[in-house]
């Protein structure tokens, strides 16, 4: 991919979205979260894709996949109001038939198209897919890695500095206070990758975040992982 088929990503993201503010031309708070979110894992797909040594285009392509990998939580929302996949659709084939029907990767290469689509499908599924080229493979790990560590950051912003409830807003069903859930610690520590359905307490989500950490493919999301912990702490 070149910059100027990512500029038009870009411009074709930022118009679809819009798409979803009220009459203030302002996002819901939880959606604009999501963009904000997706600009910053624009950011680390490349850093990482960087750090991978891949190559100009293949860390062009990184950047746009990590823009779009949440495009159907915009209409998830805006259709039930919610972005529990378990309760509504699952986001990643939602944003993978967004995509898919519209012309945003038509300037790419079909090499390209693919890495993005799989990547914006399969992103979120609690085990990945092994039955694609090596190739293929690593942009899906590489968008796992870059999701996963944005999501660690806001979850523990959130658990800093909301209240609790704020934080049972932001996300329905998990308290800030409790304990943890035995089925959780149970599956965790049995080594499965569990659902977030086990997770009702904010304990719960600091082992659900440890569990991720564990499920990280590359050295560097791990060293990126270790600076942001650095950070928060600081």
């Amino acid at each position: 991919m070149n910059t100027e088929a990512l500029a038009r990503i870009r411009e074709w993201f930022n118009t679809y979205t819009s798409g979803f503010a009220d009459e203030n031309r302002r996002l819901h708070p939880f959606l604009q979260l999501k963009f904000d979110h997706s600009l910053k894992v624009a950011e680390t797909s490349r850093d990482l894709a960087a750090a991978l040594g891949w190559d100009g285009g293949d860390i062009i392509t990184a950047e746009a996949l990590g823009l779009l990998h949440d495009t159907g939580r915009f209409s998830q929302f805006a259709d039930f109001g919610s972005f529990i996949d378990a309760k509504t659709v699952d986001h990643g084939e939602r944003g993978w038939e967004v995509i898919r029907c519209g012309e945003v990767l038509a300037d790419c290469s079909s090499r390209d198209q693919k890495h993005v689509m799989i990547g914006v499908r399969f992103h979120n599924r609690r085990e990945m897919p092994d039955h694609f080229d090596g190739d293929t493979l690593n942009f899906l790990r590489l968008i796992r890695d870059a999701d996963k560590l944005d999501i660690m950051r806001l979850v523990n912003e959130a658990a800093a500095r909301c209240t609790g409830e704020e934080f049972a807003e932001m996300f329905p069903g998990i308290t800030l206070e409790g304990g943890e859930t035995p089925e959780l610690v149970e599956a965790v520590r049995a080594g499965k990758k569990p659902s977030f359905a086990l997770v009702k307490t904010c304990a719960d989500i600091q082992i659900m975040l440890r569990s991720w950490e564990d499920q990280l493919n590359f050295e560097p999301s791990r060293e990126m992982l270790a600076a942001q912990k650095l950070q928060e702490t600081g």
